[in-house]
């Protein structure tokens, strides 16, 4: 019932793109994980605005999965080999990927209408930091932050 709700919320938002079956009659014959794309946007910046100002856990990229992904987003194999040769010298800033939720027994209908919510306000660039992406892995963080240790370990 929660991937059909999904299924149904989703496309909502504008600029969405829903990879493999959307259809929420079938969301019964599926598992409660749901790859998408905002167009213009980059994956791993997608997420990390998710994670950080929304407070929503996702995935992306290619979730042990390349061949399909691949497959999924029709990346031609000359692309795929541009992929690997950046990659090959320290740069996945353009490496193709998905992001990704997932559902588990504590998530409710309240848990997707925040990610509409919050998709939908990335689509509008309602989001509060400036989003800089490391070369080298390809991740995005806001501008100034830094993992503050000591308010999670104590030595």
């Amino acid at each position: 019932e929660l991937t059909a709700y999904a299924l149904r919320r989703l496309p909502e938002v504008p600029g969405i793109q829903i990879y493999g079956d959307r259809d929420p009659q079938r969301a019964s014959q599926r598992v409660g994980a749901i790859p998408f794309n905002l167009e213009g946007i980059p994956h791993p910046k997608v997420a990390a605005i998710l994670g950080y100002e929304f407070a929503i856990g996702v995935r992306h990229g290619c979730f042990c999965a390349h061949p399909y992904i691949l497959h999924l987003m029709q990346v031609s194999p000359e692309h795929a080999r541009q992929v690997r040769h950046d990659i090959l010298n320290n740069n996945r800033q353009a490496v193709p990927g998905l992001v990704r939720m997932s559902f588990g027994l504590y998530n409710a209908t309240a848990d997707v209408d925040a990610l509409v919510e919050a998709l939908q306000r990335i689509r509008r660039g309602e989001y509060r930091g400036e989003y800089h992406q490391d070369i080298p892995s390809g991740e995005f963080h806001p501008a100034g932050w830094q993992v503050n240790y000591d308010e999670y370990f104590k030595f």
